[in-house]
């Protein structure tokens, strides 16, 4: 909008005009860009919202009770199959797995629900013919017959205080991100029709970036 803006009015186009025309113009590219975009965007974000609520499910079936779980996964086990539920903050170990083997008839194969499995674990599942779901798999059995919790355990983010917030905006680090943004400023007001804006904004991000350098959180 701006640089349509400025090129409209060095060839002389009257204000009223040059506004109406800047406007379309941008609003036109927008949505040009938007429509492109919106499609691989909304994947991406579905893509990160599913991870995210991926590792809260599996916080969750970590800190749940063995009978809290069955109760979870009763719609999507498999009547007649031997399953374990072995949900662990940590990969599930090799010793845990051997301990069912060992409890289980011989010859006889069974079904284990995970978070992960530790690399020795993953071995005694090769090769004894144990079938591993991990966490991936847990989430989209559970999320395909709508049995994801209603609620999760330690899903709460903690909230930051004005405090937190001042430290993350005015940490040291972020004076240059506040320097080269005033010098921009700065700059373009070499090449603007209207460059008051420009160089009292340039001057306070600079000023800002100064006071942040000095006096900021480390």
């Amino acid at each position: 909008w701006l640089l349509s803006l400025c090129i409209l009015r060095y060839f002389r186009i009257r204000m009223w005009l040059a506004l109406i025309l800047c406007t379309v113009l941008s609003l036109s590219v927008g949505a040009a860009v938007f429509l492109l975009l919106y499609k691989s965007r909304k994947k991406k974000f579905l893509l990160a919202q599913d991870r995210e609520e991926k590792d809260k499910l599996m916080l969750h079936l970590a800190l749940s009770s063995l009978e809290e779980n069955k109760k979870l996964f009763a719609p999507v086990l498999n009547k007649g199959e031997r399953t374990y539920l072995l949900f662990s903050m940590q990969p599930l170990s090799a010793d845990t797995l051997a301990e069912k083997i060992r409890r289980c008839p011989k010859d006889q194969r069974f079904t284990v629900f995970c978070n992960t499995l530790s690399p020795e674990a993953r071995k005694l599942c090769d090769d004894f013919g144990i079938t591993a779901l991990e966490g991936g798999v847990v989430y989209a059995k559970l999320k395909a017959t709508n049995g994801l919790p209603q609620t999760y355990i330690c899903a709460e983010k903690k909230k930051r205080g004005v405090k937190e917030k001042l430290k993350v905006s005015f940490h040291k680090k972020n004076s240059r991100s506040f320097f080269f943004s005033g010098a921009a400023l700065l700059i373009l007001s070499l090449f603007s029709f209207f460059p008051v804006y420009y160089i009292i904004s340039g001057c306070l991000l600079v000023l800002t970036a100064i006071v942040v350098r000095i006096f900021g959180y480390a």
